[in-house]
C-alpha cells in the first residue's frame, strides 16, 4: 500500500487546461498585432529588442515558514526582456520538506534539494509608460529528489499494539506545469516588487515500490493547485535609445 494515495490530473485535463491558458495569451497577442497603431515616430516599439536583465528573489515563501507552514521553496529568478513585452524566465531554487499530514500517521521529510523552472512572460501593457504591467505565462518545472518516510504507526489489531517503521533514501523525480498571472510595479528606478497567481499541475513524479512523494521541491504538494509569490526584482539597464526597431 502507498503511503501516499494522492493522484495527479488526468492528461485530458492537463491539455485542457494549458490550451486554455495559451489562447488567453496568444489571442490578446495577435488581436494586439491586427490593431497595434505605430508610435508618434512611427516605432511599432517604445522600448528596445533587448532591454535588459531582470533579477528578481521571492519573499513569500520565507514569510510562510515564519507562520508555521512545515515545507517551503526558496527561490531566485532571471529574465531576458524584449521589447518590454516578451520575458523568457528561468527560476532556480531550494525546495525542502519536514511535514506530516494532520490525518496521517507519518513524517514525509525532503533535504534541501535544486529544482529548476524554465518558461514564457508576457506583458499585455508593453508599450505603455505606466509604472506598472499585467501580464501572463506558463512555466515547466522539473526536479530530482530523495526522501524519507519516517515514524510510520502501524496497528496491531491482534495485540492491541502498535509499532513505527521508517523507510529512507527513496529517490524520484518529477515534472510539472505553471500557468500564472501577475502583477509587477516600478517603485524606484530600475527597483520593481509584484506578485504572481500560479496553479501547479503535476505532469509525472516517480513512485516507488511502497510510497510515492507527497511533497515535491518546487512544486509543493503533489496535488497542485493555487500558489502565489511576492517577490522584488532589479532591472539591469542597457544602454540603448528608448525607441527602437521600427517595422517596415
Amino acid at each position: 500500500m502507498y503511503v501516499s494515495i494522492i493522484m495527479c490530473p488526468s492528461k485530458r485535463c492537463i491539455y485542457i487546461l494549458v490550451m486554455i491558458l495559451l489562447g488567453a495569451v496568444v489571442l490578446p497577442v495577435g488581436a494586439a498585432e491586427r490593431k497595434s497603431k505605430r508610435l508618434e515616430d512611427g516605432s511599432l516599439y517604445r522600448y528596445p529588442l533587448f532591454n535588459g536583465l531582470v533579477v528578481g528573489v521571492d519573499l513569500f515563501q520565507p514569510v510562510a515558514t515564519l507562520f508555521g507552514q512545515k515545507y517551503a521553496n526558496y527561490q531566485v529568478s532571471l529574465e531576458a526582456d524584449f521589447h518590454n513585452r516578451f520575458f523568457p524566465v528561468w527560476e532556480v531554487g531550494i525546495g525542502w520538506a519536514d511535514n506530516t499530514p494532520d490525518d496521517g500517521n507519518f513524517t514525509y521529510e525532503v533535504s534541501p534539494t535544486l529544482y529548476n523552472r524554465l518558461g514564457m512572460l508576457y506583458n499585455f501593457n508593453y508599450n505603455s509608460t505606466a509604472p506598472g504591467y499585467i501580464y501572463a505565462g506558463l512555466l515547466y518545472g522539473f526536479s530530482v529528489f530523495s526522501y524519507d518516510v519516517t515514524g510510520i504507526t502501524i496497528p496491531s489489531g491482534y495485540w492491541g499494539t502498535e509499532y513505527q517503521a521508517s523507510i529512507y533514501n527513496q529517490k524520484s523525480r518529477a515534472q510539472w506545469l505553471e500557468p500564472l498571472v501577475g502583477i509587477r510595479v516600478n517603485l524606484y528606478k530600475g527597483l520593481k516588487m509584484g506578485f504572481t497567481v500560479r496553479y501547479k499541475i503535476l505532469l509525472s513524479a516517480k513512485s516507488n515500490e511502497t510510497t510515492r512523494p507527497w511533497i515535491i521541491p518546487g512544486m509543493g504538494k503533489r496535488s497542485g493547485g493555487f500558489d502565489f509569490t511576492y517577490s522584488i526584482y532589479y532591472q539591469i539597464p542597457i544602454k540603448s535609445k528608448a525607441k527602437s526597431a521600427t517595422a517596415k
